[in-house]
């Protein structure tokens, strides 16, 4: 007998999203800058709207809305359809470095964020398509889908702050009713994408392509003069242009290791163990780095940078010292360490590293990545080598 009960109601299901982990705006912000290298872009462009807000006796400027376009490729009217679906991605889209997989990435993020998302998407000037995703709509009229996608114009002042409105194709999404921004202010929200967005896409940053096609992001506050273009914030030191202090354009470490260790993972597509090389490489700063000291500004840079650095596909996943050492020992600033797993290009090896490290469907975590005393694992299992 037919059932035709849903799997999910719509908005429990999205409530579910909107504390799904995301670990803060900027890190948000960097789920949308996914989808934008995913279609070949080549500029980014992130834009916040401040309003006065009457915060107890005073009033102050605070985001109301957040701007994020690119030069891509564009979604056409089928794809535009399923793009706030949960679990909406296109697997015939997948290329060598394509970053996202699961199809959580705009509706999870936006909705971490905000309680609406618009998209508005074009592959032709002249042929706009628009849709949204509004929480309290469907709350309250108890939507169960999505809703339809519509030919739309972009909006006049939306393209007189948006260059890239002017290509032949792109794509932009803006976040309004936003009540859950870790931030108040647009200059603070920079600050934090030059920690934590910089870090996660330095090598789309950087002025070197072997690792990673370099893509242009800039931010700006709107009716503000406020604009900047974001460089990569390295923590193994050797990228440049960079943020690091007094060696914004040069490395300051140098390379001490680079090694391949072939690794095992379960191939879903035929149903056997295969093998794929993960690259680790390590760092150390240059002696005169080391002599301005852990006080100096160059120092605190370093500190903040303390940690292993797991990265798919030239994008940064997870950060951490992962029980490998003590973090706030202070020579363990010194040196850096970055771990690449990107597989052979196909979603079947993407898949099964994904797997074997314990990728969380919001990018935000490796559950599989710690460190595991050897001693404790032969007592559990028995010889391990």
């Amino acid at each position: 007998m037919e059932n035709n009960t849903l799997l999910f109601q719509a908005a429990d299901a999205l409530s579910g999203l909107r504390d799904s982990g995301i670990k803060s705006t900027a890190s948000a912000i960097a789920e949308i800058v996914d989808n934008s290298i995913d279609a070949k872009a080549d500029n980014i462009q992130i834009a916040v709207k401040e309003e006065k807000v009457k915060v107890g006796s005073r009033h102050i400027d605070k985001i109301t809305t957040i701007y994020i376009g690119d030069d891509g490729e564009g979604m056409p009217e089928n794809i535009m359809k399923k793009c706030l679906a949960v679990g909406g991605r296109d697997d015939e889209n997948h290329h060598e470095d394509h970053i996202g997989r699961f199809g959580y990435g705009l509706p999870n993020s936006s909705l971490s964020q905000c309680k609406k998302v618009e998209v508005y998407s074009w592959q032709s000037k002249n042929e706009v398509f628009y849709t949204y995703l509004d929480f309290d709509e469907v709350k309250k009229n108890k939507e169960q889908y999505c809703k339809p996608v519509s030919k739309s114009k972009i909006p006049d002042d939306i393209k007189k702050d948006f260059s890239i409105t002017s290509n032949k194709s792109g794509t932009l999404i803006v976040w309004s009713k936003c009540d859950r921004l870790d931030i108040a202010k647009g200059d603070t929200l920079f600050r934090h994408m030059q920690g934590d967005l910089c870090r996660i896409f330095r090598h789309r940053l950087d002025d070197d392509d072997t690792y990673g096609r370099k893509v242009n992001i800039n931010y700006k506050i709107l009716n503000k003069d406020f604009r900047q273009d974001l460089v990569a914030n390295d923590p193994v030191y050797l990228l440049k242009p960079n943020t690091c202090p007094k060696y914004e354009k040069t490395n300051s470490n140098e390379k001490v290791a680079e090694k391949e260790i072939a690794i095992n993972y379960f191939s879903e597509k035929e149903q056997k163990i295969k093998s794929s090389n993960i690259k680790i490489i390590f760092s150390l700063s240059k002696p005169s780095v080391q002599a301005l000291g852990g006080g100096s500004p160059t120092g605190k840079h370093y500190g903040k940078n303390t940690g292993i650095s797991v990265v798919r596909q030239a994008r940064e996943i997870t950060f951490g010292s992962f029980g490998f050492f003590d973090r706030f020992e202070q020579r363990n600033r010194w040196w850096g360490c970055e771990i690449r797993y990107d597989g052979d290009g196909t979603l079947d090896c993407t898949k099964g590293l994904d797997n074997v490290f314990g990728l969380t469907n919001n990018k935000q975590e490796l559950t599989k990545f710690y460190f595991e005393d050897i001693k404790d694992l032969e007592e559990k299992h028995g010889e391990v080598f």
